[in-house]
């Protein structure tokens, strides 16, 4: 509720991939805002569309690849067709190969290769929640993706608190500022989630204390 222009630009976007046209969004805005909502809504309504998830945790942000090692699964089946040098470098990122630690550039190359590849399967929509935890190589990697899709059958949907990392690493990637639900928008969630049950006193208390979170 009160947030059809957001859930709009999301639906354009995993839309515009249905058709072939790839592209990504960072989503950003305070702690409890609704990113992670927003997201969630946009994934139900994706039809049809392959969803792939990766969620930045703090405590291994010091891990290097830590966050792409969650599309390992997903993705696993492909890698055997990459190029010999994304192949490996996948693999020793990935920690099933000995080797020096591969290139950044090597990485983002492969991991949209990679994207690409099952987006030929079927509309792809990965979702990269809490990007603000996510690992210097992961996010320098899926910035990389992010600014060179266009005809692939891939949708990139990040969600992030304000964060300088985030900013760097996603240069050029559109944006979408998540604020606060109005008081209408605000009043109709509690109604919704109460059951209207709440006196509107009550309601208006609940709001304005929610202060749109």
């Amino acid at each position: 509720m009160g947030r059809d222009d957001e859930l709009h630009a999301l639906r354009v976007l995993v839309t515009n991939a249905c058709n072939g046209v790839g592209g990504a969004l960072l989503v950003q805005g305070d702690p409890g805002v609704g990113k992670t909502t927003l997201l969630a809504q946009a994934v139900a309504e994706s039809i049809g569309v392959r969803v792939l998830r990766i969620t930045g945790y703090e405590v291994e942000s010091a891990l290097a690849f830590a966050a792409l090692q969650q599309l390992g699964r997903a993705l696993g089946r492909f890698v055997d067709e990459l190029p010999a040098k994304q192949r490996d470098a996948v693999r020793v990122a990935a920690g099933l190969a000995d080797g020096r630690p591969p290139e950044q550039a090597l990485i983002g190359l492969a991991t949209l290769s990679l994207l690409a590849r099952a987006g030929e399967d079927e509309p792809v929509l990965l979702v990269v929640d809490d990007a603000q935890h996510l690992d210097t190589e992961s996010l320098a990697a899926l910035g990389f993706v992010a600014r060179r899709l266009s005809a692939e059958s891939v949708a990139l949907a990040f969600a992030a608190r304000d964060d300088e990392a985030v900013e760097n690493a996603l240069a050029g990637v559109p944006r979408l500022r998540l604020g606060g639900l109005g008081a209408a928008a605000g009043s109709a969630l509690v109604d919704a989630v109460t059951g209207g049950l709440l006196d509107p006193s009550v309601v208006a208390d609940l709001v304005r204390e929610l202060d749109g979170n």
